[in-house]
């Protein structure tokens, strides 16, 4: 527990026009902001948070979890393929560290994906924005 230097109160911070709704389908000048490599089920999964940057959904973010190495190999090759484009799209002829992703402009394409029934049956009923 961490002692707080003076009394927080919720009720005196002003609302904002933050906004959980899907952004709409389109192409969008973004930037990937934070990148982490995780386990996943078969492999290891690159965890990206991407932020758009600009317009009127600028800040706005949205996150892709690629499974770049995967024991199922139509897999792999799909994730493998999505951090190509995703290189060339920001001019990386070489990948060493996914810090070489961080804060380069790219234009991305933002899809909506519909819930399935693999979702709403883990509580996430809505659909839900993905980058192409």
């Amino acid at each position: 527990m961490a002692e707080l230097p003076e009394t927080f109160s919720p009720n005196e911070i002003p609302e904002d026009e933050r906004s959980f709704d899907l952004i709409p389908q389109g192409n969008y000048d973004m930037q990937v902001i934070e990148t982490s490599i995780e386990p996943c089920n078969g492999g290891e999964m690159l965890k990206l948070t991407m932020e758009i940057v600009n317009g009127p959904y600028a800040n706005r973010r949205l996150w892709d979890n690629l499974c770049i190495r995967h024991s199922n190999p139509e897999t792999q090759r799909i994730a493998q393929r999505a951090l190509a484009d995703l290189c060339l799209a920001t001019g990386i002829a070489q990948l060493r560290n996914t810090d070489e992703l961080h804060f380069k402009i790219f234009s991305g394409r933002v899809g909506i994906k519909k819930a399935d029934q693999k979702q709403i049956d883990k509580g996430y009923p809505d659909d839900r924005n993905n980058v192409r």
